[in-house]
C-alpha cells in the first residue's frame, strides 16, 4: 500500500516537471473560465490539485478498489492542503472514479472512492536521496 501511495504522488508530482513550458499563454487558459464537472478548490489552504488517468489493473488492486471488468483507466483528482497560517501540509483529498462504491445518479451508475487523509514533506528516495516525497 505504502508503494502505490508513493507511485500515485510521483505521478501526479511528475505533472510539475518543465512545468513552466509545460502551460502555455493563452485567452482561454483562465482558472476562472475553465471547463470542469466540479469547482476547482482555491484559497490560501489549497496547495495543488492534480488529475490524472492511471490504468485500472494493479492500481486497484493495490488499493483494494472493485472496479467493474471492462475497467482501463481510473479517473483520479488529488488535492494537497496547508495550514493556512503556518503553510504547513494538511490534508489530501484523492478522489477515484472508475472504482470503488456504486454510486447511482440519472438512471445510471458509476464508481468512486474518496480517500483522505494527512500527508507531508519527506526528503529521499534510495535513488535519489535529494528528492522531496510527498507521502499520504
Amino acid at each position: 500500500m505504502k508503494y502505490i501511495i508513493i507511485m500515485l504522488v510521483t505521478s501526479f508530482y511528475s505533472l510539475f516537471v518543465n512545468f513552466s513550458i509545460a502551460q502555455t499563454a493563452a485567452v482561454d487558459n483562465k482558472l476562472s473560465q475553465t471547463i470542469t464537472s466540479r469547482p476547482i478548490p482555491k484559497g490560501a489552504s489549497v496547495v495543488g490539485v492534480f488529475e490524472g488517468r492511471p490504468p485500472c489493473p494493479g492500481i486497484a488492486e493495490q488499493l483494494s478498489i472493485v472496479t467493474d471488468a471492462d475497467c482501463a483507466k481510473l479517473k483520479c483528482d488529488l488535492t494537497f492542503y496547508q495550514d493556512s497560517v503556518t503553510l504547513q501540509p494538511a490534508t489530501y483529498t484523492l478522489s477515484i472514479v472508475g472504482g470503488g462504491d456504486v454510486i447511482k445518479q440519472d438512471g445510471g451508475s458509476y464508481r468512486q472512492k474518496v480517500l483522505e487523509g494527512k500527508w507531508a514533506i519527506v526528503k529521499g528516495i534510495s535513488s535519489n536521496p535529494n528528492a522531496e516525497v510527498y507521502q499520504l
